[in-house]
């Protein structure tokens, strides 16, 4: 299986290494970019069966979602603290306890299925 994972965020290439590391039946590659970088046509061509984005901080491209299985990592239990500061917010809130999200990409920001 293919599987692209894209992202900038230090601990986030830290997640990619350690799945190419234990996966490596799997043939996964890593790109650490920014939003401007991201090219479809890099993606077509590698043609990956996942693509993660974890520490993302922009929309994903509809025509990246729309033609590949795209997952988000969300530092939340979704649909509360949605946005770029969810960690902040929930200090913020007295939130003691929280979960991490992983949620399928799609048009609306970290509006994966609830």
């Amino acid at each position: 299986m293919k599987i692209l994972c894209i992202g900038y965020r230090t601990w986030a290439l830290s997640i990619y290494s350690n799945l190419k590391k234990n996966f490596p039946n799997y043939k996964i590659k890593i790109l650490k970019k920014k939003k401007k970088n991201i090219s479809y046509k890099f993606i077509k061509k590698f043609d990956p069966k996942l693509i993660f984005f974890y520490g993302w901080s922009w929309m994903i491209n509809e025509k990246i979602f729309k033609n590949y299985t795209s997952l988000m990592l969300h530092p939340s239990d979704l649909p509360k603290f949605r946005g770029g500061s969810p960690i902040q917010n929930q200090i913020i809130n007295g939130v003691k306890k929280s979960a991490v999200t992983i949620f399928k990409v799609n048009n609306i920001l970290d509006g994966g299925p609830n």
